[in-house]
């Protein structure tokens, strides 16, 4: 089945076009489905904490977090029996993060339970069923593409709206009457119509006196007004009293009779008389065929036509009606309409198993309209990635190759020039997303090339497809940290060429542009467009403007600057170069769902590529079961989102060695990553919860409770130093440009450690000393009773003065008490001196985003302050600084964790710390052990002072020191 992905990205033109009659699903007060919607704003309840953590969730793309809080939201709302559009809601949220799992099906149940509560609302005239409209408008926007992207096309392009038409005057005034039925607004309502709506047509058997004329044109207004209502009953009284004059005063043949049985016959099929409505459509199609007259309504009354009898029977029987209606569009001499009703044929003979004639059709539009829609091509571009797929069904993967590079090749210069210049963002874009399906579709063929031969030539020979997948997956999925580095290091590069002041205006201006929604988007089809503010058009303009300035200056004053803020992927060989004899990269490419992905393996001398033992979906669900053994109280929810309680399960050494064969296992991976001693590894997906050095590389023996067992298992840690990069392009970063610019950084240390919590005492966190994390949030505020109740961290007091005596720091860069706060680190940030550390250490608790009620960042405690927000440094915080460390030091609970406890990416106080211009990162997957870490920390950066030790080897040392060492 075409996955899901792929339609998103189609559902605007390829598979939705013309069938579908989009403006009779549009309530009167939202904006029509179709290409000029821009607006994605469903009416949630945003006052509601667990709805706007749910959105929160959804904005940062942790679909596994939005999926458990809405079932939670579900299960809560049904116990209270919620009124139904409540009940809605949380459906509607359930099936939108089930459905960006790529779980179509899934997400089909929620969203037609949605609409069936709201069926009996949408009719009435209350506020009620106002939203209730609304509601409907988007939901059926989704189901359709969830219907696509199981194969059902028929059903997605025909699928019957709960709502009525929206009637649409006709843009020339004087001649009012029928919308224009082309593809480039799908097929629209049919309005009540004028005489004037049929030029050309004979006169009435007799002049129509001004009373006459009127009663029409009331009759005209209260079909317009019960469209409006949705009260397609009235709309039918009103106009059957209307097609009754009209026979009477025009006769049976009359082109006003047959727009009468037109408009009539939509408003049947709405109320579901369709055996009547396709008899009236019929005739009215036979009336404008007779006389030619208008050419539009002829259009439309094929297309509901087709939409009709194929509701009530196959799109077998559609097809007649399509072709015709290519015909009558060839006619006419509209070329770009001809090509999109060609298209929409193509879509229904797919939709009756027939793919390759469909295939033949698409490559017919190619031909004639290689730029369909627009000088970009648009659509153009969603068929080439359809005829990939197409190819990928019938296995023949050098035709899908080709099709992609076509596609792929495009679409990622589009989203390379979006990053940039006026249209540059912090956000996610949709071209950015199109790019990245089509990359991941571009790697995965290649592979199945690659398994078969590949092609004759040099370029399509198994080694170069190897590279040419390796540079594609790079694109195929997000990196937030590794974008928050590359735009840490272009700002630093700014800085040393004199325009760091130019690069803080357009960061500042970009952030700015952000909060009021971002650059305009160029499609209808983005879907995930964040909340707006009231910004005025004018001031989002301005700041367009100065964003276009600011970017262009930039880039004219320090050519370097965008190659560093948004680079490109790097190549096989430039990694190769940068690669140490004892070092290998591992590249882990994890497609959401179903589909399996790809490892990389790279080493100086040799690179492999293997496919993962497992699909993206059950990698997802295997991780979590091993983070259950890592760390309960953390990631306490059970599979169904219930809380989970401390520690239940040991941690399960056989699952950790699945994993491992899963993901270094294949043969040829091994043989790149024996020789190595260093792995560098860039996670994706589920694996970036997942710490690899944990995974045990043999059968492991004796009971996993057994402390002797657990001693003497085979632990990746045993064999390789491990370190993680966000992304493959960071390690050029990293190793050839930014490292460079931290010469500022002098002094050897600065530590906030053992900040003190208002002098409480007997705090509830239990553990004994661990630096765990709850919830110490209501309502997105820090809850200060819960703060103070935090329990002084004595050994990490220690842990800094032990880092101190080892770098042979001064006793006063180690801030403790009073003085480990957010203040003294802002004002060092200000004076400069936290960009002369070379070593920056935060020893204190750690707190997780989305933890509670979901609407906070993850932050780290400091000492405390005036508010309960000056206690806390968070993700945004870290953001702002200015430092050039070689290494910062998170020595607190899961600095490395999912944000929201459980979704995908690392957490954005990393993201912070790299974009604020850390070199490296030492972070916790787990809840931190005080006096463990007082040991740990001070004993890897004691082994690393000399610089003989890397720090990924340093940490190694020092962690086997403490895992050998009995109690």
């Amino acid at each position: 089945m075409p996955p899901a992905d792929f339609f998103r990205t189609c559902v605007k033109r390829l598979l939705l076009p013309f069938l579908i009659l989009l403006a009779s699903s549009a309530p009167a007060d939202a904006k029509r489905i179709g290409l000029d919607l821009e607006v994605y704003d469903p009416p949630f309840a945003r006052s509601d904490p667990a709805v706007a953590a749910i959105l929160k969730a959804y904005d940062a793309e942790r679909d596994d977090e939005v999926e458990r809080l809405s079932r939670r939201l579900i299960e809560t709302r049904e116990a209270k029996a919620a009124a139904p559009l409540d009940q809605v809601e949380a459906l509607f949220l359930l099936g939108r993060a089930v459905q960006d799992q790529q779980r179509p099906s899934e997400a089909e149940s929620h969203y037609r339970a949605a609409l069936a509560l709201l069926k009996p609302l949408v009719g009435g005239r209350d506020r009620r069923a106002k939203t209730a409209r609304q509601w409907a408008y988007y939901v059926e926007v989704h189901l359709r593409p969830a219907l696509t992207a199981q194969g059902r096309l028929r059903e997605a392009r025909l699928l019957q709206s709960i709502l009525p038409p929206e009637p649409v005057p006709r843009q020339e005034p004087e001649r009012g009457g029928l919308v224009s039925s082309g593809t480039e607004q799908a097929v629209s309502a049919v309005a009540p119509v004028k005489v004037s709506a049929c030029p050309g047509a004979p006169p009435s058997q007799r002049p129509l006196s001004q009373a006459e004329q009127d009663r029409r044109d009331a009759w005209e207004s209260a079909a317009i007004g019960a469209f409006r209502k949705l009260a397609f009953d009235t709309a039918e009284k009103a106009l059957r009293d209307r097609l009754a004059f009209d026979l009477a005063a025009f006769g049976e043949s009359h082109c006003e009779v047959a727009v009468d049985r037109l408009m009539l016959a939509q408003s049947l099929f709405h109320l579901t008389s369709r055996a009547e409505a396709e008899r009236l459509a019929r005739q009215a199609l036979q009336a404008f065929e007779a006389t030619a007259q208008p050419p539009h309504a002829r259009f439309t009354a094929l297309a509901l036509l087709a939409e009709i009898v194929a509701s009530r029977r196959s799109p077998a029987e559609a097809e007649p009606f399509l072709r015709r209606l290519v015909e009558a569009r060839e006619k006419s001499g509209d070329a770009e309409e001809t090509l999109h009703a060609r298209v929409d044929l193509a879509a229904n003979l797919y939709a009756q198993g027939r793919p390759a004639e469909a295939e033949a059709l698409y490559r017919q539009v190619l031909e004639a309209g290689p730029n369909l829609s627009g000088e970009r091509g648009d659509l153009a571009l969603d068929i080439r990635v359809f005829l990939g797929f197409l190819a990928e069904r019938r296995g023949d993967p050098a035709t899908a190759a080709a099709e992609y590079r076509t596609a792929c090749t495009v679409r990622g210069e589009y989203a390379a020039q979006e990053a940039r210049g006026s249209r540059a963002t912090l956000l996610a874009t949709d071209e950015a997303k199109q790019a990245g399906s089509c990359a991941l579709r571009r790697a995965l063929a290649l592979r199945r090339w690659a398994e078969g031969g590949g092609g004759a030539t040099a370029g399509d020979r198994p080694v170069a497809l190897l590279a040419e997948a390796f540079e594609a997956a790079q694109t195929a999925l997000p990196s937030p940290s590794g974008d928050a580095l590359a735009r840490s290091s272009a700002r630093i590069a700014a800085a040393h060429s004199g325009q760091g002041a130019l690069a803080e205006r357009f960061e500042d201006a970009l952030r700015r542009r952000d909060a009021a929604g971002g650059p305009r988007r160029p499609s209808w089809n983005y879907w995930d467009t964040p909340d707006t503010s009231p910004l005025a058009e004018e001031e989002r303009a301005r700041l367009d403007g100065e964003i276009a300035d600011l970017a262009t200056r930039l880039a004219a004053a320090d050519p370097r600057f965008w190659d560093l803020r948004s680079p490109r992927p790097l190549g096989l060989a430039a990694l190769q170069g940068l690669l140490r004899e004892d070092e290998a990269l591992v590249f882990f490419l994890v497609p959401p769902g179903q589909r399996i992905g790809l490892v990389f393996a790279v080493s100086r001398a040799a690179a492999a590529w293997a496919p993962l033992g497992y699909s993206g979906e059950a990698l997802r669900d295997k991780v979590a079961a091993l983070r259950g053994g890592i760390d309960a109280r953390a990631y306490g929810v059970t599979p169904d989102g219930k809380p989970q309680g401390e520690y239940l399960k040991p941690f399960d050494r056989r699952l950790a060695y699945d994993l491992y064969r899963s993901l270094f296992g294949a043969a040829e991976v091994q043989a790149v990553l024996k020789p190595a001693h260093m792995l560098i590894v860039v996670p994706t997906g589920p694996l970036t919860s997942l710490p690899p050095a944990l995974l045990v590389t043999s059968a492991p023996s004796g009971d996993d409770e057994d402390p002797d067992a657990l001693r003497g298992t085979p632990w990746l840690l045993r064999d390789k130093a491990v370190a993680l990069l966000p992304s493959v392009a960071s390690l050029r970063t990293l190793r050839q440009l930014q490292l460079a610019a931290h010469e500022k950084a002098v002094e050897p240390l600065l530590a906030f450690a053992d900040p003190d919590f208002a002098g409480a005492e007997g705090g509830t966190d239990r553990g004994g000393g661990g630096r765990f994390y709850h919830s110490y949030y209501r309502n997105g505020e820090p809850d200060l009773s819960a703060l103070k109740r935090l329990h002084r961290l004595k050994h990490s007091g220690v842990e800094a003065l032990a880092l101190a005596v080892a770098l042979d720091a001064p006793r006063e860069d180690v801030l403790t008490g009073r003085d480990a706060s957010r203040r003294e680190l802002m004002i060092r940030n200000a004076d400069g001196r936290l960009a002369k550390a070379r070593v920056i250490e935060f020893a204190t608790h750690g707190l997780v985003g989305g933890e509670g009620d979901g609407r906070v960042e993850p932050a780290l405690v400091l000492a405390s302050g005036a508010t309960p927000r000056d206690w806390l440094l968070t993700a945004s915080d870290a953001a702002t600084l200015r430092i050039n460390a070689d290494w910062v030091l998170l020595s607190a609970c899961n600095t490395a964790s999912p944000d929201g406890g459980g979704a995908e990416g690392l957490s954005g106080l990393m993201r912070g710390f790299f974009h604020a211009g850390a070199s490296a990162l030492l972070v916790s997957h787990w809840s931190v052990q005080d006096e463990a870490a007082s040991r740990l920390i001070p004993r890897t950066l004691l082994l690393q002072r000399d610089g003989k030790l890397g720090r990924a080897e340093a940490l190694r040392r020092a962690s086997l020191e403490l895992l050998d060492t009995p109690g």
